[in-house]
């Protein structure tokens, strides 16, 4: 899950970097769209992989440089995202969004497992050398709420069509910015600086 919140924001990420200019804004504000929808559908996974990538310093510097200004609406919807998705108060906007949620749901893995590692870093007996039932039940509590998940799956009718040309422009994309450089961060970097150098000359 962790790979492929990585490997869905480098994409998002990488287009909106390779983009022609002129186009750039139209397709920042498709993918904040498109992060709207996945959120109330209650994909939180791909909705925050886009927010992520969105909002990366090597994304918005060459915004900057392009002179990209959001439409009102659209600068709503990016503020109502960053607010949700923000890292304040250990994800206290996400967790808050997740337990209102109803129907099918793929959870922000990311924080879950950390919830897990933390759980796991305390020792397992008290100073009174009993058994800590505390850290226990707060591992099975994390563990339940991804099983619930897992459990209550989607039963929407895919469209094979757009699924496979997503799949194909990811890899197409992917591939490209890996030819850089495989380290994808030094390459999406080396691409920012390259565009931003041309727009600002």
């Amino acid at each position: 899950m962790s790979e492929y919140y990585l490997s869905l924001s480098n994409w998002v990420a990488g287009e909106v970097l390779l983009a022609d200019v002129g186009k750039r804004q139209q397709l920042l504000e498709q993918f904040l769209k498109l992060a709207q929808a996945l959120k109330k559908k209650n994909n939180f996974q791909s909705a925050m992989a886009i927010v992520f990538a969105t909002q990366q310093p090597l994304v918005e510097r060459v915004l900057r440089a392009e002179g990209i200004v959001l439409s009102k609406s659209m600068q709503m919807i990016f503020n109502e995202l960053r607010e949700w998705s923000s890292d304040d108060d250990n994800f206290k906007n996400y967790r808050a969004s997740l337990k209102k949620a109803t129907g099918p749901l793929i959870p922000f893995m990311i924080v879950h497992l950390k919830d897990l590692m933390m759980h796991e870093e305390k020792d397992d007996y008290k100073a009174d050398g009993l058994i800590d039932w505390n850290k226990q039940t707060m591992i099975y509590d994390t563990i339940s709420i991804l099983k619930k998940y897992q459990e209550n799956t989607y039963h929407e009718v895919s469209d094979i069509k757009l699924k496979s040309y997503i799949v194909g422009r990811m890899e197409n994309t992917i591939t490209y910015i890996k030819s850089r450089n495989k380290n994808m961060d030094k390459a999406l970097w080396d691409i920012s600086q390259e565009i931003t150098k041309k727009l600002t000359h």
